[in-house]
């Protein structure tokens, strides 16, 4: 199947043509659900070979945003368990979480 009829198929995606980030959010069983229809890559033996360089593309501009204007972030209230993921980009154990704490000027 190929990814433009996999992320129009209604049943995944309510209203697929309409740009909705907040269907990403909310009950968690139903992102996870709605992730296994997201393959913007696709998958397996025909997933996409500049996959790789987008990814670092997108955690290069990331970084490149918050080293710039990172100084005009600030966090406040932050405790261990905002720093626990669901996903990581990093190698990442949360029980090392502890011993980091996000800091304002």
């Amino acid at each position: 199947m190929s990814n433009y009829l996999m992320h129009r198929d209604p049943k995944a995606f309510p209203h697929p043509d309409t740009f909705d980030p907040e269907r990403w959010r909310g009950d968690a069983n139903l992102v996870r659900h709605r992730e296994k229809f997201l393959a913007p890559f696709s998958r397996g033996s025909r997933t996409c070979l500049g996959q790789p360089l987008a990814m670092c593309e997108i955690y290069a501009t990331v970084g490149t945003l918050f080293f710039r204007f990172g100084k005009r972030l600030r966090a406040f209230d932050v405790g261990v368990e905002d720093l626990v993921y669901e996903d990581y980009f990093i190698p990442f154990h949360p029980v090392t979480a502890r011993k980091f704490r996000v800091l304002s000027d």
